[in-house]
């Protein structure tokens, strides 16, 4: 293929992405009548993270614990994510869970339930019981994700939005520092297409794929950090990197819901030894950051087992697994196994990403009407994210970028400018090395280097990996479309890993997510506060330090 041609799609909000964040802003914004197009990679409900969740949501309800509250959710996140979370996102999130939640349901979406009273459950880092979980589609245990997905598809699909599926945003349009526009790829109708938008949402999930190890879907590139930055916009946050610590490795590959924790599931090494509590007086019931630490420092003392580190249900009663877990027990049982008896192993593997685009609590960016919510921005976690806490702020943000999305355009007088173009010529390059040989490279020194722990030394030995792939992409070979998309997935790999690893290596301290052999202490001394990744004038990385006051809610 030589010659592609062009389409051009005019709307007034362009959200970019697949999944609930996607979806609730595109839903959102069209409840505002603007004209809304959902530009997605894969397909739009079929894509992103939220098919694979464990699909849980945090929110404080009324008429479930009368000992919790919005404070105490609030509290319980600023801590679990080490204090160098955005507090007015912090509070944006707790305060609309609970509508979010309600919002969801009025869109088709079924809570696990007994009866008429939905399932509540408690998530390690939480004080409180105030997790919920979706039901799964036709109770499958991998298509879990489907059951918050396609009723939302379907919703927002009657609500008028238009889907523009196996699409590839490949740059935005910015001028005189307003985002006009994007540029994508379409493997349906192969062509580029040309988007005139008055406002942008950047809704497009995390980078989980820049690893070997991870439980992301294939599409996880990490492709709207490298949208956002390209246009001018700040990143924070970028060395949190949350490995999930009970991915099952061993007899299959699965996602172990952490809340079991709670209802009586523990870790045990090769020995048969029960050893969260030499780690943290909360055993298992710490932080994902401190749990999956521990199991990947087991594992390299020599105390692994056949994969990993044994994961043990016996404790948990058969009521609460029948009850709170029953479509994964029905799975496990397809599989003739039971939990209660069997054998089993968990490791830690890439999860989510705590860092992301800078927002305002409106989900504004630095880049005037251009939005971001859910994985793809940061600041809401901090420096780890406690369970539950993804979905809820995919759907409460989402939520929130929609509105002011559609508000902001139709403020705006319809003046559409000639956008830009680039030639054929651009897109085609010949040359000897497919797109998947630097991939390769790249999540091996991604694994090795800016893994569970890190170092000086492991981190510029990443960081020397990228700059070689780098050196390679104008030997890459783009001659169909699907290279081109690859190679452009690939280019924002590289820039994602080298923000992380840039990050990384400038905090000389261990905080939440974040751990550094070299310097193992959290170090509030050295002044709170992030890092945000900018473009200098020469089109690099540049880091800039944002202070933030120190004020403890946690104790201690």
């Amino acid at each position: 293929m030589r010659n592609l041609t062009t389409e051009t799609i005019t709307c007034d909000v362009l959200v970019i992405g697949g999944g609930l964040a996607s979806l609730t802003a595109a839903y959102a914004a069209s409840g505002r009548g603007a004209k809304v197009l959902i530009a997605c990679k894969k397909k739009v409900g079929r894509s992103g993270n939220t098919l694979v969740s464990a699909n849980g949501f945090a929110a404080v309800l009324p008429g479930y614990d009368p000992t919790d509250s919005k404070d105490l959710h609030f509290t319980d996140t600023m801590c679990g994510g080490a204090m160098v979370n955005d507090k007015k996102l912090v509070r944006a999130l707790v305060s609309e869970a609970s509508e979010a939640l309600e919002e969801l349901e009025r869109l088709g979406v079924c809570f696990q339930s007994i009866g008429a009273r939905k399932i509540i459950k408690r998530a390690p880092g939480h004080s409180r019981m105030r997790v919920f979980n979706v039901k799964g589609f036709n109770g499958a245990f991998f298509a879990q994700g489907r059951g918050i997905t396609f009723p939302l598809r379907e919703r927002v699909g009657q609500a008028g939005v238009k889907f523009l599926d196996e699409t590839m945003i490949i740059s935005l349009l910015v001028q005189d520092g307003r985002v006009i526009g994007a540029r994508g790829l379409s493997l349906q109708e192969k062509c580029v297409v040309l988007i005139k938008a008055k406002t942008v949402i950047i809704s497009s999930g995390g980078g989980g794929r820049i690893y070997h190890s991870t439980n992301n879907t294939s599409d996880a590139t990490g492709d709207g950090y490298a949208l956002a930055w390209n246009a001018g916009a700040g990143l924070r946050d970028m060395e949190y990197i949350q490995f999930f610590p009970s991915f099952m490795v061993y007899p299959f590959k699965l996602t172990v819901p952490t809340p079991l924790f709670a209802d009586g599931a523990v870790l045990k090494n090769a020995f048969g030894q029960r050893f969260m509590f030499d780690y943290t007086p909360e055993g298992e019931m710490a932080t994902r950051d401190i749990v999956a630490r521990a199991v990947y420092l087991e594992m390299q003392r020599g105390r692994k087992c056949r994969e990993g580190i044994q994961i043990d249900f016996s404790s948990v009663s058969d009521r609460v697994l029948e009850n709170k877990y029953a479509v994964l027990v029905n799975h496990f049982r397809k599989s003739g196994r039971e939990l209660k008896t069997g054998y089993f192993e968990v490791a830690p593997v890439v999860h989510h990403f705590m860092g992301g685009i800078v927002i305002d609590e409106k989900c504004r960016t630095e880049i005037q009407g251009l939005y971001a919510a859910g994985e793809a921005a940061g600041g809401v976690h901090g420096a780890n994210r406690l369970a539950g806490n993804a979905l809820t702020e995919a759907a409460v943000f989402g939520l929130i970028a929609g509105r002011e999305a559609a508000w902001e355009a139709q403020k705006l007088k319809h003046r559409q400018r000639e956008l830009p173009l680039d030639s054929d010529a651009s897109f085609f390059q010949k040359g000897d090395i497919a797109p998947g040989e630097i991939k390769e490279k790249l999540c091996q020194a991604m694994d090795k280097g800016a893994g569970v722990v890190r170092s000086e030394k492991t981190l510029e030995d990443a960081l020397d990996e990228i700059e070689r792939c780098k050196s390679a992409f104008p030997y890459v070979r783009t001659e169909t479309l699907w290279d081109i998309v690859r190679y452009s997935e690939l280019r924002n790999m590289c820039l994602t890993g080298e923000m992380i690893c840039r990050s990384a290596l400038k905090r000389e301290e261990s905080r939440g997510a974040h751990y550094r052999e070299d310097y193992p202490e959290q170090d509030d001394s050295k002044g709170l506060g992030s890092f945000k990744c900018g473009k200098n004038d020469s089109g690099s990385i540049m880091l800039n330090w944002q202070p933030k006051k120190l004020t403890n809610v946690c104790g201690g």
